[in-house]
């Protein structure tokens, strides 16, 4: 008898671990280093009191609440984006050519990341590289178009801060960071 006991509590104990294993696997989510988690399907009040269709998990781990979230991953990634705008004309009529390099990714900024969220969710990282190079694009003819030539030439590094400062503001409204690593106007 206590053979046949010890039996069934072994077998009770194996399938309550792999009941567990498996709610865990499908129901608890761990964000890795380089992206973030988006739980939407639920209302949730933020700490400001903003209420919001979904939630967001930069850290750690969460779980998903089965039958009314759904769980979505947000790569955060740094994409490398070159730019070569055609025909970028300065304030006093002088076509230049412009030569940028920048690095882009979804902020893990808290006051960033939900415009993020709300601009792509659920596009693949492919598709969100054309879109910051068309906006870093329009945001450097607007810089450019707003100096002259020499105040182009006077100072490269002023000109780089200036113009990271007037890309970055832009490209924060996507909910997208940069880093400006190459700047020349020829």
């Amino acid at each position: 008898m206590t053979v046949l006991w010890f039996v069934a509590a072994a077998v009770g104990l194996a399938l309550v671990i792999g009941f567990s294993r498996l709610v865990v696997r499908r129901y608890v989510y761990t964000c890795g280093p380089d992206e973030i988690l988006v739980f939407t399907g639920r209302s949730h009040r933020a700490p400001d009191g903003t209420v919001r269709g979904y939630r967001v998990v930069m850290t750690g781990r969460a779980v998903r609440v089965p039958g009314q979230e759904k769980a979505h991953r947000v790569n955060s990634r740094p994409m490398s984006i070159g730019i070569r705008p055609d025909g970028v004309v300065t304030r006093d009529q002088v076509k230049v050519t412009v030569l940028a390099t920048a690095q882009v990714a979804i902020s893990r900024r808290e006051e960033l990341v939900h415009n993020a969220v709300q601009c792509f969710l659920t596009i693949k990282q492919e598709m969100i590289k054309p879109v910051a190079r068309r906006e870093i694009e329009l945001s450097l003819r607007k810089f450019i178009g707003s100096r002259s030539r020499e105040q182009i030439q006077k100072d490269a590094r002023t000109l780089r801060r200036e113009a990271k400062a007037a890309i970055a503001e832009e490209i924060s409204r996507l909910g997208l960071e940069l880093e400006l690593e190459k700047l020349q106007v020829l």
